[in-house]
C-alpha cells in the first residue's frame, strides 16, 4: 500500500484542488442540514405559538356565542311577554 505521502505529492495541484473542492462541498451539506434542523425548530415554535393563540381564540369564540346565546333567549323572553302583554291589552 503506498504511503499518503506519495499519494499527495502524485496527486499535484490538481489532487489538492479536487481535496479542497471535496471538503467545502462536505461543510456546505453540513452547513445546510443545521440550517434546515434550525428552521425545523423555529418551525415547532411557530406551531405552539399559534397552538396558544389559537386556544385563547377558541375559548374568546365559546364566551361570545354563550354571551350571545344567553342575550338572545333573554330578549326573546322579553319579547315574548311584551307580545303577551300587548295582546291581553286589545282583548
Amino acid at each position: 500500500m503506498p504511503d499518503l505521502s506519495t499519494i499527495a505529492s502524485n496527486l499535484g495541484l490538481a489532487g489538492f484542488a479536487m481535496f479542497i473542492l471535496w471538503k467545502m462541498a462536505i461543510m456546505f451539506v453540513q452547513r445546510e442540514k443545521e440550517k434546515d434542523a434550525m428552521h425545523a425548530r423555529e418551525r415547532e415554535e411557530w406551531a405552539k405559538r399559534f397552538d396558544v393563540k389559537d386556544e385563547a381564540f377558541r375559548k374568546l369564540e365559546s364566551d361570545i356565542r354563550n354571551t350571545f346565546a344567553v342575550n338572545l333567549m333573554e330578549n326573546g323572553n322579553i319579547i315574548k311577554q311584551a307580545i303577551i302583554h300587548l295582546s291581553k291589552k286589545k282583548v
